[in-house]
């Protein structure tokens, strides 16, 4: 709460600024025909969400948000439910964050997120400045933010084609406390993204601030045609974390009202290090997309155990449009219906049916936290920019248990 409030505390400072450096500067007398005086201070309107701007330009704030509100049925059974614990039908509001983002000084981003979904912790999500390098297409970003780990964790919830990422990401904190440096370079056909950081670790229910930091690293390249949404990328992290005293692996079956199926268990270790390949690929209306990742436990006693975990997805657009690659977060960005939504006869908006199969092996040497098995079908309909119904149906299956059957429905809203 406290860098909640640092956080709209620095927006109203950087507004405070902008009124300074306009006083500053020595404006032209008006001519006498201008009858309308232009405002002295900032610019606010609305252009896909809120948006300020200073007059003179040295300040700019967008303020959006996102909800997402989960249904999830479950069918189990009766032995299945005796290893797994009792499953329960819910509806969770998944995500409600509302965030500021913008520029100052020319040379400065920031952006302060908070989500205030009770079920999602931390609440802070991200609080980060950068700096953008005026002489080369370098930044270096401070705080605390999204790592940007395999090419799921570096897409924005709101824009994954299926409700839950997949089973990898047992192992890829989505955001670290910390600083790195991100750089790209930009072609007519091809793109190159890289990231380095040092950040400190974190657990999954709270942030905790440790003495030493990890290094994260991630290199991603695609291959474009100019004309077309057409592309191929490929890429590969990796993510090196010293531990304290122990270190847990625990995964859910891709829904996030489901309890852990799959669970290590604290294993004492002095470090772990993570690698991922990711691939992907869009051709017209249709896509495919992979990643593997394997982590190593250097235990600190006993054997070191490894695990790994891939999974693999198509996608295809109904109505004909494509994935969206943003080359500069080596990421994909939000589907733009061709015909937005306004009556189920003129336009229907987008719709996109996907299928993943995902994997999680937490067993290895003297650890056995389970094999993970999930096989999802997804339907989702783009009713326009910013508001879309997402369905998943999920056959998720423990090794030596009964699979379970999950079905689960997400209204999205988002700016």
């Amino acid at each position: 709460m406290l860098l909640f409030r640092v956080g709209f505390t620095l927006i109203a400072f950087l507004l405070a600024s902008g009124t300074i450096l306009g006083q500053t500067q020595q404006e032209p007398e008006p001519e006498e025909e201008e009858e309308e005086e232009k405002p002295k201070f900032a610019r606010i309107y609305w252009d896909e969400g809120v948006r300020i701007e200073g007059t003179q330009k040295n300040f700019t704030v967008f303020i959006g948000g996102m909800a997402q509100n989960d249904s999830a049925a479950f069918s189990v059974q009766d032995d299945s439910e005796g290893e797994l614990g009792r499953l329960e039908n819910g509806v969770e509001w998944r995500r409600a964050r509302v965030f500021a983002e913008g520029v100052f000084a020319r040379y400065f981003d920031y952006k302060f997120m908070y989500d205030v979904a009770s079920n999602n912790p931390p609440r802070l999500k991200d609080a980060f400045v950068t700096f953008r390098f005026p002489f080369a297409p370098v930044r270096v970003q401070g705080g605390r933010f999204r790592t940007r780990l395999s090419l799921e964790g570096g897409t924005s919830a709101q824009d994954t084609t299926f409700m839950e990422r997949g089973l990898l990401s047992a192992f890829v904190p989505v955001r670290n406390s910390g600083f790195q440096f991100l750089g790209d370079r930009q072609e007519l056909e091809s793109s190159l993204w890289w990231s380095v950081g040092l950040v400190q670790n974190e657990t999954q229910f709270d942030i905790r601030a440790k003495e030493s930091f990890g290094f994260s690293g991630r290199l991603a390249y695609a291959f474009r045609k100019q004309e077309t949404l057409d592309v191929v990328h490929l890429g590969a992290s990796i993510l090196s974390r010293p531990v304290q005293d122990s270190i847990r692996f625990l995964e859910r079956p891709e829904s996030h009202i489901a309890k852990e199926f799959v669970d290590t268990g604290d294993i004492a270790a002095e470090a772990s290090n993570t690698m991922i390949l990711e691939a992907a690929m869009v051709r017209g209306s249709f896509s495919v997309q992979s990643e593997y990742g394997g982590t190593f436990v250097n235990a600190s006693e006993g054997q070191n155990p490894s695990f790994h975990s891939f999974y693999v997805y198509g996608s295809y657009f109904l109505t004909g449009e494509s994935r969206r690659y943003d080359s500069e977060r080596a990421a994909f960005g939000t589907v733009l219906p061709r015909k937005p939504f306004t009556d189920f006869q003129d336009s229907v908006g987008a719709v996109e049916v996907a299928f993943r199969y995902s994997h999680l092996d937490l067993n290895d040497k003297s650890v056995e936290g389970g094999v993970l098995n999930d096989f999802t079908l997804a339907l989702n309909w783009y009713a326009n920019d910013h508001a879309r119904v997402m369905v998943n149906a999920i056959r998720a299956k423990r090794e030596g248990v009964e699979g379970v059957w999950i079905g689960q429905v997400r209204l999205q809203w988002a700016y």
